[in-house]
């Protein structure tokens, strides 16, 4: 058997089975993307290829067989090779990078590439060109395919902006640290999973982890460098996307924290309800100095479970912070407060949507202007009813954890009690700690 009945059929096998190989890493993602609906079916398809495969095969074949000594038979074999290399590059930017925009200028040189062929052959074998007309026809539809696929993407392509649309969207997320989700054309996002890899050689998170679902209480866990600490702990603070600040609390070492080296930590932090469904949880390196150059933090990316599901639609709220821009006048008012409104989930329990906005806080710019709310950070609302013109507000231990003096506890009362006046149905307020309301909030 001459050596062209074996290396034509495998060259063919090869070029075919790692385009198949492109081709079906990645059907699962062909299934997701918008399709015109005279796509034809996968094993149409199949059939289409394999049958041009074989053709393609039988004309180089019949070229080999009979130009041997013409003038144009290297550059017709240099041309089937350059063409079946084009054929396998057309499966990897398609299949395999998703790239459809190159996808369709790439199929164009295919389909130039086979015209060239037919040109190149039909002097030597009018049957082996006509063998390659199929194969022709067939890329230029392929080509038009491909550019209708693109043009079907390009609407939805515009308006991902995150890794969490492009997933949402339904492309594939590429097994990376961080996860990447490429999208058609090229683009592709990373995962926020904060700055932990440039924080670890100084500290490590074990819990949560980046982008992990939390639920309050959340019990901290890692390990961080001896001079991370100051006397034994750090501070750790949640805020959730908005800029409120819903919990602090000291991660305390676990060992002797007076070295250079990694020494564990743990810390549990109770943390007020959410305004947004992501927030991020800072762990910040201890700087009594309050020099800017010893400052340093990790930031993780974390969920909140108790958002997931929270209609989208928005009402808004008012709550009441303190005033404190007369502080140093006479006859300071403790329980003075000045209304301010928030965007809230719309919801049916709307005096609870905005005692748990009134629990996140002051926002920067109203600190800066004055208004701030003497609300410890944290704090939850357990329950609150309103039967016959009182509302009955119970709130855990957080609340009272290390207030003292009269003005604050007249503050917190005032906050809380405006806030719940608001609402028509409201007249009087009573406040409890885990079911207490003789003996809360004592000066």
């Amino acid at each position: 058997m001459k050596p062209n009945y074996i290396i034509i059929p495998l060259v063919t096998f090869f070029v075919a089975a790692i385009g198949s190989w492109f081709t079906s890493g990645g059907m699962e993602w062909y299934e997701t993307i918008n399709l015109p609906t005279w796509t034809p079916p996968g094993s149409v398809i199949g059939v289409v290829w394999t049958t041009l495969f074989i053709l393609a095969a039988i004309s180089a074949l019949i070229v080999w067989n009979k130009a041997q000594r013409n003038n144009r038979f290297w550059r017709i074999i240099v041309l089937f090779l350059a063409n079946a290399g084009l054929n396998i590059f057309w499966s990897f930017l398609f299949f395999n990078q998703y790239l459809i925009g190159p996808a369709v200028w790439e199929a164009g040189l295919l389909g130039l590439s086979v015209i060239v062929l037919v040109i190149l052959i039909w002097p030597i074998s009018r049957w082996a060109s006509a063998l390659l007309v199929p194969y022709a026809i067939w890329v230029a539809f392929a080509s038009f395919l491909t550019f209708t696929i693109w043009t079907l993407q390009l609407p939805e392509i515009s308006t991902i902006n995150s890794f969490e649309e492009c997933v949402s969207a339904g492309y594939p997320v590429l097994e990376s640290y961080p996860r990447q989700c490429k999208i058609p054309g090229g683009a592709t996002f990373a995962e926020d999973i904060g700055n932990e890899l440039e924080k670890t050689d100084l500290i490590k998170i074990y819990n949560p982890r980046p982008n992990q679902i939390i639920e309050t209480p959340l019990f901290v866990k890692g390990e961080a460098r001896g001079n991370w600490y100051f006397e034994a702990d750090f501070p750790i603070k949640l805020f959730d996307d908005n800029g409120f600040l819903l919990g602090i609390t000291p991660a305390q070492a676990l060992g002797d924290w007076m070295t250079e080296d990694f020494v564990a930590f743990s810390a549990p932090l109770s943390f007020a309800a959410p305004s947004s469904l992501k927030g991020k949880l800072i762990l910040e390196k201890d700087n009594p100095s309050g020099l800017p150059e010893y400052e340093n933090e990790l930031t993780v990316p974390v969920y909140f479970k108790e958002a997931q599901g929270i209609s989208q639609e928005l009402m808004t709220v008012k709550i009441f912070l303190n005033d404190s821009r007369f502080v140093g006048e006479p006859y300071f008012d403790c329980s003075r407060t000045i209304a301010v409104e928030r965007q809230v989930p719309k919801t049916l329990a709307v005096a609870k949507a905005a005692t748990e906005a009134l629990l996140r806080g002051a926002t920067q710019e109203e600190i800066y202007q004055g208004f701030v709310s003497n609300i410890n950070s944290g704090v939850r609302i357990q329950k609150l009813t309103i039967e016959d013109g009182v509302a009955k507000a119970d709130f855990d231990e957080q609340l009272e954890f290390q207030v003292g003096g009269s003005c604050r506890v007249a503050a917190i009362m005032a906050q809380i009690t405006e806030t719940l006046k608001q609402f028509p149905t409201v007249d009087s307020v009573i406040i409890s700690i885990n079911g207490r309301t003789e003996d809360i909030l004592n000066p």
